[in-house]
């Protein structure tokens, strides 16, 4: 582990049922999230309402350290980031129509492995990885322009 950490300029969490690879600011392995770009800072404002129901204890956490939500309350915090932070976004978000916007949401959180979506069960499996970052704007953001590309 300190080998990886050393050579590697990384941090590695390990927990009961995960493993986390955490990359330094001089690491360039492979594709890394964030990314500089206004999807990866919706994912997080995104992670952050997640992390605020954990907090809550509005959800269970199951024995394998994963949340179990219904689709449509998933769905509902998705349309939630998007009303209350939309004026951050650039424009292609700002006007992406709603459900447009949570299956980009979704395929990007399910891609990275924050979540894990179970169709046939209406379900949405929060991973471990879900807690580990999250984004907000400074207080002081006033929003983006409306007529920004």
């Amino acid at each position: 582990r300190e080998d990886l950490e050393k050579n590697f300029d990384c941090q590695i969490h390990i927990h009961n049922g995960s493993a986390f690879f955490l990359n330094g600011e001089d690491c360039r392995m492979g594709e890394t999230f964030p990314g500089n770009n206004v999807l990866s800072d919706i994912l997080l404002l995104c992670l952050a309402e997640i992390q605020q129901h954990i907090q809550k204890g509005v959800w269970k956490r199951q024995t394998n350290e994963i949340y179990v939500v219904s689709e449509v309350e998933f769905q509902k915090i998705l349309s939630e980031v998007k009303q209350k932070y939309r004026s951050g976004f650039t424009k292609n978000y700002r006007e992406m129509p709603q459900g447009e916007f949570v299956k980009i949401v979704e395929e990007t959180m399910e891609r990275w492995m924050f979540i894990q979506k179970r169709p046939l069960e209406h379900q949405v499996f929060i991973l471990p990885a879900c807690g580990k970052l999250k984004g907000s704007y400074p207080q002081n953001f006033t929003g983006g322009k409306e007529d920004e590309q």
